[in-house]
C-alpha cells in the first residue's frame, strides 16, 4: 500500500475479504507477485465493450445474466438508486463472501420489473431480456432511447412506491414473519408480476388511476390484523401449484393484484384468482 502497488480504490474493494484471511499481509504479497494481464481499449463505448466481454468472454468465467443486465441498464439503476432512493444490491460490486441483505433489491430484479411495468407482462425472464438487449444494434444502455420520457418518469415513480413505500410497510406489518416480510425483495417473481399489474392499470387507465390503486393497497396494509395482504393464503396457493410453477406463480400474482386494483375483489383474494385460472 505504501508503494502504491494497489490503488486505494482497489484496496477498498477487496480489503473486507482480505482482512478475514489468516495472514492478510502474505495474501496481498502473493497477489502482487502474480502476473496481471491488462487489455486496453481505445475509443470504445460501453455497448461495444459489453458486446466484446459477453461474446468473446475474455475473463476466466462467463458473465452471469444478472451482471449483463446490470451493465446494460446502468442508467436506469442509477435513476432508481439516486432519484427513487431504492436500496439496490449489485452483483457487479459484489465480492466473495458477501450476500445480498434480505431487505435489498437485486439490481437485475429491478431491471426486469421495470420492463414488466412498461410492457405489463409478468412472464418476462432475465435470459430473454439480456439476449434481447444484446441483439439491439445500438442504444441499449441509453435510458432515454430505451423508454420515452413519460415511461421513465412513471417507472421511477412507480418503482419508488413499490420498492420503498410499500416494501417498507410490508416489512413493518410482517416483522415477525420472515417468509412474507421480504416477499418483494426476496425474489423476482412476486416483484416482477406486481410491477406488471401496475403497468396494466396505467395502460388501461392512466397514472392517476394507478396511484389511486396503490393508495388502496396501502390502506389495506393499515387495517388491523396479522395478515392484511392475505400472504399466508398466497403461500398455501403457491404450495398447491404442481406444474409450470414459475409461469403459474407469475400469473397468480399478476391476476390477484389486477383484480384488486380494478375492484373485482375487495381485498387480495389469492384463492379466488387461482380458481379463475383453472377455469
Amino acid at each position: 500500500m505504501q508503494d502504491r502497488c494497489i490503488t486505494q480504490v482497489a484496496w477498498e474493494y477487496m480489503k473486507e475479504v482480505v482482512e478475514k484471511l489468516p495472514d492478510p499481509k502474505a495474501a496481498v504479497e502473493d497477489l502482487l507477485k502474480r502476473k496481471t494481464r491488462y487489455e486496453i481499449f481505445w475509443n470504445i463505448g460501453l455497448e461495444e465493450l459489453l458486446h466484446y466481454m459477453v461474446t468473446f468472454n475474455t475473463g476466466q468465467r462467463s458473465m452471469s445474466v444478472q451482471v449483463q443486465l446490470e451493465i446494460m441498464r446502468k442508467p436506469l439503476l442509477d435513476a432508481l438508486e439516486h432519484d427513487a432512493k431504492i436500496t439496490i444490491f449489485k452483483d457487479t460490486e459484489n465480492v466473495q463472501g458477501r450476500t445480498k441483505p434480505k431487505d435489498h433489491f437485486a439490481a437485475s430484479d429491478l431491471v426486469l420489473a421495470t420492463r414488466a411495468f412498461i410492457e405489463y407482462n409478468p412472464q418476462l425472464k432475465k435470459p430473454d431480456e439480456a439476449e434481447s438487449l444484446l441483439e439491439t444494434n445500438a442504444g441499449f444502455t441509453d435510458l432515454q432511447s430505451s423508454f420515452d420520457v413519460g415511461d421513465v418518469t412513471d417507472v421511477v415513480m412507480t418503482m419508488k412506491r413499490i420498492a420503498v413505500d410499500i416494501h417498507q410497510k410490508v416489512m413493518e406489518r410482517y416483522a415477525d414473519n420472515p417468509a412474507n416480510r421480504y416477499i418483494l425483495s426476496g425474489g423476482g417473481i412476486f416483484l416482477v408480476s406486481f410491477a406488471a399489474a401496475c403497468g396494466k392499470i396505467r395502460n388501461m387507465l392512466n397514472t392517476t388511476s394507478l396511484n389511486g390503486a396503490l393508495e388502496r393497497l396501502l390502506k389495506e396494509m393499515a387495517k388491523p390484523g396479522e395478515d392484511p395482504l392475505n400472504l399466508d393464503e398466497y403461500q398455501r396457493v403457491v404450495g398447491n401449484i404442481k406444474t409450470s410453477r414459475g409461469k403459474a406463480m407469475r400469473r397468480l400474482v399478476y391476476d390477484t393484484f389486477l383484480r384488486f386494483f380494478n375492484g373485482t375483489t375487495p381485498h387480495l383474494d389469492w384463492a379466488d384468482a387461482a380458481r379463475q385460472m383453472s377455469v
